[in-house]
């Protein structure tokens, strides 16, 4: 059976109608190592012709960045099925459980043959908390936090694909630079070789016409340095790209070559746009602001239960314990089910912490966590500005030197 991990959902347990599931480890997937089919489609002849489009969807089918990142969601949901259970996220203390209790017990004394004595009994008991521990919200509190920590690593996960697919696209146009700068190096080096040429045509004797064909040598021999840079600077990218959209990087993948298909944008004037219009992007679309707001959330609840837990411990409780006693094993199971012998109890309990040390530390502790939270989504807010003040500044510095250069 094949899929991806993400395929499954492993917040629920299903025990109906299969009632033994509960207790057989459930299904994961095996990962997917092999690459694409999609790339191997691509490669003609030794050559990989690729466009941007098809870059970006290999690194989303290939990228391992992606793919280990693929697994935090599933390993969210696995934690939200344990809280779910009673159990605390793993790394935090602290469980909660509700039980009633049911039980029976059944002996006889080595002599009982002579003297048999069977002993049964039933217990069913509540407890019930009135200050501390009350409440669905406190009993929930993992719950709810495992319910955030799903979306926080959805978050995570688009955010690591918003940082690779970036790498991928930044990687792309560095080929189609690169190219302009090999064609650029070319030209360079048909011009000197020319030049070198026509001087040693022209000068066949002479200092001066010696000293003009050792200057266009020079120049020949820095010339072709350029284009060497500029090869090696575009066979690096490629195997960079390469990286990033395969699975496995082999000898053969090596040696494949990359030709990009697309070509440079031509700037436009509306390519950059307005400053107030750029800032108002990142506060709903930036993966770490959305994950300061998460966190934020969940140090919420960590509040709200150690404000409980500075509460008193009250508790009402009861209990009922029918027992039997008799020579035979049913009869004695008769005593409970007919009341023979019923056990009762119930009462109160308050427990009380005199200067009550741990709870306020926990509390002032989340309080100083939330405050140091609001300061992180603050400078996050503050981050995402700057940085979209930078690459607009940038953008338009980027522009003003292409028109000069046009227009020089």
């Amino acid at each position: 059976m094949r899929g991806e991990a993400t395929q499954f959902n492993y917040t629920k347990s299903h025990s109906f109608p299969d009632v033994f599931s509960p207790y057989i480890a459930p299904f994961v997937p095996e990962p997917r190592l092999d690459t694409s089919r999609r790339l191997q489609n691509l490669i003609v002849d030794g050559k990989l012709n690729l466009t941007l489009d098809d870059a970006i969807a290999l690194a989303l089918e290939n990228n391992m960045e992606i793919a280990v990142a693929r697994y935090d969601l599933p390993n969210a949901q696995t934690d939200l099925l344990r809280e779910k259970e009673g159990g605390a996220t793993r790394g935090v203390a602290g469980s909660h459980q509700s039980s009633t209790l049911f039980s029976g017990l059944a002996s006889n004394t080595p002599t009982a043959s002579f003297n048999p004595e069977f002993v049964s009994g039933l217990s069913v008991g509540f407890n019930q908390h009135l200050l501390k521990g009350f409440g669905t919200r406190t009993n929930s509190r993992f719950i709810r936090i495992g319910r955030n920590d799903v979306k926080f690593s959805i978050s995570i996960f688009r955010q690591n694909v918003i940082n690779e697919v970036a790498v991928v696209m930044t990687t792309y146009y560095d080929l189609l630079s690169d190219l302009e700068m090999i064609r650029a190096a070319q030209e360079g080096l048909e011009h000197g070789q020319k030049l070198l040429k026509n001087n040693q045509a022209e000068g066949k004797s002479g200092p001066v016409a010696h000293y003009d064909v050792l200057l266009s040598q020079e120049e020949v021999a820095l010339r072709q340095q350029d284009l060497l840079e500029a090869q090696n600077t575009f066979s690096e990218h490629a195997q960079s790209l390469k990286a990033k959209i395969s699975k496995s990087f082999n000898e053969e993948l090596a040696t494949v070559e990359v030709i990009p298909s697309d070509r440079l944008p031509d700037p436009h004037s509306d390519d950059v746009p307005a400053l107030a219009e750029a800032l108002r992007e990142p506060a709903s679309h930036r993966p770490e602001i959305e994950q300061a707001d998460l966190s934020l959330c969940n140090q919420q609840i960590a509040i709200q239960a150690t404000r409980n837990s500075l509460l008193p411990s009250l508790d009402v409780y009861a209990s009922y314990y029918p027992s039997g006693l008799d020579g035979a094993l049913r009869p004695t199971f008769g005593n409970i089910f007919q009341n023979d012998f019923p056990n009762l109890s119930y009462g109160a309990r308050l427990n009380l912490s005199i200067r009550n040390r741990t709870a306020q530390a926990d509390a002032a502790r989340a309080l100083l966590e939330q405050r140091q939270l609001q300061t992180e989504l603050q400078n996050a807010k503050d981050c995402a500005v700057w940085d979209v003040s930078k690459a607009v500044s940038a953008v338009q510095q980027a522009r003003d030197r292409l028109d000069a250069a046009l227009n020089w």
